[in-house]
């Protein structure tokens, strides 16, 4: 991943009237990008959620930018953050989101950068962290594309942790695809 800023005060972010320069959100990457702790101490993670849902809940227009730059993270096969920046990528699918979708373009293209992730999500459907695993599969039902609910189909048998395939069986039922 290339260097995408220096330090960032989170802080700052947060109460930032106007949407922040390029340099501050390329710090937020850069320091989301760089953080090293294991998956399963959630504790750990240094208020980047806050952050980055403070800054797409201001600002939406940013989000169809930002979801290639997490994706890009959480592909990196050295990051250990895979599904925090997973679960970044799916804030827009929260039920308060739904004002943004109705705005038509702006839905479009953020369903869209967020359908594009699908390959990712593909890969790491088999990450060895059970919570990487959670997190993709909750995005590909979202995403509801026929290759990626048979991948989540192919799947649930073969998983082995118990938590993962009740996310799976929910992500099948509850996927959009299977509303239409």
């Amino acid at each position: 991943m290339s260097d995408r800023g220096s330090q960032l005060d989170l802080a700052l972010l947060m109460t930032m009237d106007r949407c922040p320069s390029q340099e501050n959100i390329a710090a937020l990457l850069n320091n989301i990008a760089s953080h090293r702790t294991p998956s399963a101490l959630v504790d750990e993670w240094p208020g980047y959620l806050i952050a980055y849902r403070n800054l797409v809940g201001r600002f939406p227009k940013l989000v169809p930018h930002l979801i290639p730059l997490l994706l890009e993270i959480a592909d990196n096969p050295d990051y250990r953050g895979k599904w925090w920046a997973i679960s970044l990528v799916m804030v827009t699918n929260e039920t308060d989101w739904g004002d943004v979708f109705r705005d038509g373009e702006l839905g479009q293209q953020i369903r869209s950068a967020f359908v594009a992730g699908v390959p990712v999500y593909l890969r790491h459907l088999v990450d060895p962290d059970p919570m990487t695993r959670t997190a993709v599969a909750c995005a590909l039902g979202e995403s509801g594309s026929p290759e990626a609910l048979a991948a989540l189909t192919e799947r649930l048998p073969q998983e082995a942790d118990a938590e993962v395939q009740r996310w799976i069986r929910i992500s099948l039922a509850g996927s959009r695809f299977n509303r239409i």
